[in-house]
């Protein structure tokens, strides 16, 4: 579509059109216009006959009333004005503190609405629109701050799955919206789900279906931007459903699964008050292993004494508010395991106190297992079958005994300080023919990597 000022010079070029109607608004004035109907594929079009027409001055009647726009900021966000004449509908604007547009609502019949909006500033106009004579009316721009809330009480766990080193949880709570499900995430053990590949659909397609409703993911976009994970990251993998995304209102900004395993952009809001809900009930968190380690010494011996196997307990366990721990390695665990506190872990009649360490299931291969600095024998069969990866031994360690570290299948990396002069033949018996021994050059560690065809690695220290 071609439109042409009185002058014959062109106005404006509307192209790509695939409807045979289309509006525009144009200034008070005599124009002419013309449209092509066009053949990409053979690159071929036809001309219109040309159409000239005169568009009239807007007169008062045609133009809406101006609204004056009320905010109430609470966690449920009120905003109201009055009812203007020759509005057909109304549009408002929700803008965050830098100006940027963060939420629209257009088509709006009411005169009030509600929204849940972040803890921030933000500002907000409404538009009375009568779109038969393309006029419009904005309100007065209101200013307002949200405060923050308190975290919403955590929904009630339903399933959960390990892959690819992390935990899967479903949660069950009804009418929940995004922002209260990032807000729970934030505040538990985990984080808000993030589906990176198709093994990890697969898991959590499962566990919704095992539900049997929707549930929301930790993704979300803003004003046609491109969708983000909550930690900024872009989305590598996506099993959107048909048509999907499509951004209806220009409101479903927010990602939800459903039990097919489809995604679907979904409103963040929970309007029970303008006569409609949401289907999302429910949310899914991940978690990354906890890797803890304790030195469980029987005899009450400081730890510098000797190390025997039944003293040493390393694994791997996921946690989340629910569930302090789970194992599969014989263990109980009591106590919080939120940050790096202190908890209990008992093993048969063992007890001690250990601190969590938390472990970026990114960077499982390099987790570290540290011995402690008082540690200064390694005894036999020490380490046998535990399922560390990287070892660092403390200066002062003099003597590495007999199967030390036999059959730790996972071991790819350990670090040997000067201070070992000792180290007996078979302190690595099956373990990964490919680990590295890191040490000083011309150390005990070294002359035990070539004598064994070991990779060696020189360090200062």
């Amino acid at each position: 579509l071609r439109v042409y000022k009185a002058d014959g010079n062109l106005y404006n070029t509307y192209g790509g059109i695939i409807s045979n109607e289309f509006s525009i608004v144009l200034p008070a004035g005599n124009y002419s216009a013309t449209v092509t109907a066009v053949n990409t594929t053979y690159s071929s079009w036809q001309d219109s006959d040309k159409k000239t027409f005169q568009v009239k001055s807007a007169t008062s009647s045609t133009n809406p009333g101006k609204p004056t726009l009320n905010v109430s900021p609470s966690a449920e966000t009120y905003f109201s004005w009055n009812s203007t004449a020759n509005t057909e509908y109304y549009t408002l604007r929700i803008f965050d503190s830098s100006g940027e547009l963060y939420r629209m609502r257009g088509s709006w019949k009411k005169t009030y609405f509600y929204a849940l909006l972040p803890a921030g500033n933000y500002s907000a106009t409404v538009a009375a629109v009568n779109n038969t004579a393309q006029t419009w009316t904005y309100s007065n721009k209101v200013s307002f701050t949200v405060p923050a809330k308190s975290t919403p009480e955590p929904g009630e766990y339903v399933a959960g799955m390990e892959v690819n080193h992390k935990l899967f949880n479903v949660y069950k709570k009804y009418n929940i919206n995004w922002t209260d499900a990032k807000a729970i995430a934030a505040a538990s053990n985990g984080r808000f789900a993030m589906i990176r590949d198709q093994d990890e659909q697969d898991v959590v397609e499962s566990l919704v279906a095992q539900y049997g409703l929707p549930c929301w993911l930790g993704a979300e976009t803003f004003a046609d931007q491109a969708w983000k994970w909550v930690n900024g990251s872009s989305l590598s993998y996506t099993n959107w459903a048909e048509n999907q995304p499509d951004m209806g209102y220009g409101l479903q900004n927010c990602l939800e699964i459903t039990p097919s395993g489809e995604w679907y952009d979904e409103t963040n809001y929970c309007w029970s008050s303008i006569e409609q809900r949401m289907d999302v009930y429910g949310y899914v968190l991940e978690f990354d292993p906890l890797w803890i380690s304790a030195f469980l010494n029987v005899d009450n011996k400081p730890v510098g004494t000797p190390v025997q196997k039944s003293d040493v307990l390393v694994f791997v366990c996921f946690a989340d508010q629910s569930l302090a721990a789970t194992s599969d390695y014989g263990v109980s665990v009591s106590g919080t395991t939120k940050g790096k506190q202190t908890i209990t872990v008992t093993y048969g009649n063992l007890k001690t106190t250990v601190d969590v360490q938390y472990v970026d299931s990114r960077k499982m291969s390099a987790a570290d297992f540290v011995i402690p600095k008082k540690t200064t024998v390694i005894g036999p069969e020490a380490f046998q079958g535990n399922a560390m990866r990287v070892v660092r031994c403390p200066e002062g360690i003099t003597k590495i005994d007999l199967d030390a570290f036999a059959d730790c299948k996972n071991l790819k990396e350990i670090y040997i300080p000067a201070s070992v002069t000792e180290i007996e033949n078979d302190i690595f018996a099956r373990c990964p023919k490919d680990l590295t021994i890191f040490g000083q050059l011309g150390s005990a560690a070294h002359e035990f990597a070539n004598a064994y065809y070991y990779t060696f690695m020189p360090v200062s220290q």
